[in-house]
């Protein structure tokens, strides 16, 4: 005899998966409208991404159309960020089909770019603090100047625009 609790276990795990998939096929939707729209390359790039990402689980083809276009749209415009992201898809595309070499290829390079870009962002926020260039450099291992870290917040708050914070003694 199967237990009740079995039952019940069973139930909220098919009505997971069911509310799981309408939520993916709400933004495939959304994303699809977004397609038929007049968008930047950067825009269009970053939806193909979010288009891969969401069919990298179940749709190998799908993933490796968006990811493709992602990045061949990504390479012209030279951001770091939107090429790491389009590479990151094909790798973890190559990964789900065993082709191991390929993946790593891709996901190494994806690595690289993303350790460049982060390293490029600081500088754009006004950090002079020399960042190494290591996988560890997206969870904030560097060492920043408080100082530095607090005048590259300023640009958050004042709508892109950083300023120097003044010490109050």
């Amino acid at each position: 005899m199967v237990k009740k609790s079995t039952l019940i276990l069973a139930f909220i795990t098919a009505f997971t998966a069911s509310l799981f998939c309408q939520v993916n096929q709400n933004k495939v939707d959304s994303l699809n409208k977004l397609l038929n729209t007049k968008l930047s390359d950067t825009a269009l790039c970053s939806v193909y991404i979010q288009l891969a990402e969401i069919y990298q689980e179940y749709d190998a083809d799908k993933n490796f159309e968006f990811s493709k276009k992602a990045d061949s749209l990504a390479q012209p415009t030279g951001n770091k960020i939107l090429i790491a992201r389009a590479r990151l898809r094909l790798g973890m595309g190559y990964y789900k089909l065993e082709q191991f070499s390929e993946a790593t290829k891709y996901l190494f390079e994806a690595l690289q770019l993303g350790e460049e870009a982060v390293v490029g962002e600081a500088a754009n926020f006004g950090i002079s603090t020399r960042i190494p260039k290591v996988p560890s450099v997206f969870i904030g291992s560097a060492d920043v100047v408080p100082m530095e870290l607090i005048a590259a917040y300023t640009g958050f708050a004042n709508l892109g625009v950083l300023t120097t914070p003044q010490g109050i003694l």
